[in-house]
């Protein structure tokens, strides 16, 4: 089986869930053998992080379709690294791979799709998607958008789950945030990770709180993530919901943190309110830190978590719901204890990144018609 030359588009500006998926991707193809270059958009989280691994970076503006200094430059490194693969990940990178692959016609498009919402359905947009060789969906409910919306066959779309370093999340992590926040040994604390964004809905945690603080004054809540717009509106408002309620002495932002499984590690329970998830990776990796997760029933979460087996669901928004589910696990240890087990074994079974690397390389070598045996 011969090593694939690989190329992956990325014009993402910040580092979210796709990026994550993106640095493990190229890490595990590199390990493996396989020659890996990168395109990034100038001064991006992702070139930054991705200068950690033994592979080419090269930063261009991918400012979008109409770049062409981008898509000549791509269809330069198509042809002169003699590219396998083109795997994109953005709907800006989908443009510019595809057309400047249009330019050489070297290599097999793959597209992988990380968000919850249709494609282009124009003329142009379907003329691009007759370029696609392979298409990745993140989650069933990525794949049910596409053919619903977009009218891709099913036999199009391959879903393949993103995935956790199992090593990485391992059980023996100290954390410290409990002694950071001076939490007590007798407190409960509940956080959530994630970009503060009206998608992710944290007000809906601080609206939770706000109800729970007379009858459960012993549970304390942190909210992990930050802020990328220009304004911070999202944040402001958050601080703002705090003080309305009164429960600055309960909740607090921690703003960005780097090493996610520290925090997590030092949670008893982990709350994901999102209003949209095309995946759900904070679940995953909560689960595999052995938290009990409680999400709201949408999107890919409804994939991740088996309600009431490996996770508790609520409807989306219904505050009441959460605060009911919130108080059943704190008074129920074994349940929690069962969840935590159940749900990393789920991760070590379903979601791990050496699963995820499987069957991409499966495709790639599908699609270029090179043997796929062991890897």
């Amino acid at each position: 089986m011969r090593n694939l030359n690989i190329l992956q588009i990325n014009s993402a500006k910040v580092w979210g869930g796709g990026e994550v998926h993106l640095y493990q991707l190229c890490h595990g193809l590199a390990k493996r053998g396989h020659n890996v270059t990168v395109i990034g958009r100038k001064g991006s989280e992702l070139v930054d992080r991705l200068s950690d691994l033994s592979i080419e970076v090269k930063e261009l503006p991918l400012r979008g379709a109409a770049d062409i200094e981008s898509i000549i430059k791509i269809a330069a490194i198509i042809k002169n690294k003699d590219i396998d693969i083109i795997h994109l990940h953005m709907g800006r990178g989908y443009w510019l791979g595809i057309l400047a692959h249009k330019l050489v016609r070297q290599g097999k498009v793959v597209i992988t799709r990380h968000i919850l919402s249709s494609l282009g359905q124009n003329f142009v947009h379907k003329w691009l998607y007759k370029s696609i060789d392979g298409f990745i969906a993140v989650s069933q409910a990525v794949k049910e958008i596409l053919v619903n919306k977009n009218e891709f066959d099913e036999s199009e779309i391959q879903v393949i789950y993103n995935g956790v370093d199992i090593d990485e999340f391992n059980l023996e992590i100290e954390s410290g945030l409990k002694q950071e926040l001076e939490i007590k040994e007798d407190e409960f604390l509940i956080g959530t990770v994630g970009r503060l964004g009206i998608k992710k809905n944290q007000e809906l945690l601080i609206k939770a709180a706000a109800i729970l603080k007379e009858s459960n004054p012993e549970i304390k809540y942190v909210i992990v993530g930050k802020d990328s717009s220009p304004k911070k509106s999202y944040e402001q408002k958050l601080h703002r919901l705090i003080r309305e309620f009164k429960v600055e002495d309960r909740v607090v932002l921690l703003g960005f943190r780097e090493n996610i499984s520290k925090i997590l590690a030092d949670l008893d329970l982990l709350v994901i309110p999102s209003k949209e998830e095309s995946f759900g990776i904070i679940a995953v990796e909560g689960m595999a830190m052995e938290v009990p997760v409680i999400a709201s029933g949408v999107g890919g979460l409804k994939e991740v978590i088996k309600d009431e087996e490996t996770g508790i669901l609520f409807a989306m928004d219904e505050v009441n719901e959460l605060c009911e589910s919130i108080i059943e696990l704190i008074d129920n240890e074994s349940k929690r204890d069962k969840l935590s087990k159940i749900g990393r074994r789920e991760v070590e079974r379903r979601f791990s990144v050496g699963r995820m690397l499987e069957e991409t390389i499966n495709l790639y070598h599908k699609l270029t018609g090179s043997s796929t045996g062991h890897l």
